[in-house]
């Protein structure tokens, strides 16, 4: 009776190590796969592509979870200081801050960059769930002309503007003309 147990048990144990194999194994492949999107139509158009925190094993955040407490980043991802150091929503809120996927170029004498921006909220900030936004701004050297919606702004000499969700490269074109236009008061 004890030599069936074992090998049931062991049986068992080799179905669950196959299992767990096999989501690591899809985690890594999705993660390469949106590695090679991005960085395929950065070379495609010309522009600069920085991985940034965007590594086969980042936690993705957009399954919605929160921590019910505020933790404080002793110290700050060297990728949200150099990409994303701003002070108007999104940026700066949460914990774990993490940039991803970084795109950046001229397009139609537009300087621009893209990224995914990744935090984790809190209940005490009023966060929410929404945790991940992807990111498209421009240079802007004066202050914008036309009205801003709510989720755009204008700091530091770049006119930016957020979505929720990862950042889609078929629309970063549309993005920085939109951008482009509304810098220019149109």
């Amino acid at each position: 009776m004890s030599m069936t147990f074992v090998v049931f048990f062991i049986i068992f144990m080799l179905l669950i190590f196959v299992f767990v194999a096999g989501i690591v194994y899809w985690a890594i492949s999705h993660a390469n796969k949106n590695n090679n999107e991005y960085l395929a139509f950065a070379t495609a158009h010309g522009y600069q592509f920085d991985q940034a925190q965007g590594r086969d094993n980042y936690r993705d955040y957009s399954s919605g979870t929160m921590s019910s407490t505020l933790t404080i980043t002793p110290t700050q991802s060297p990728y949200v200081e150099k990409y994303a150091n701003f002070s108007y929503f999104p940026f700066g809120c949460g914990h774990e801050r993490k940039v991803a996927y970084v795109i950046s170029g001229n397009y139609k004498g537009k300087q621009f960059r893209a990224f995914t921006y990744h935090f984790r909220g809190n209940a005490i900030e009023g966060t929410g769930t929404a945790v991940v936004f992807n990111v498209v701004m421009i240079e802007c050297p004066n202050t914008p002309k036309g009205q801003l919606s709510d989720k755009m702004f204008y700091e530091n000499g770049f006119l930016c503007e957020y979505q929720h969700g990862h950042l889609n490269v078929e629309t970063i074109h549309d993005r920085v003309n939109q951008l482009g236009n509304i810098a220019q008061g149109l």
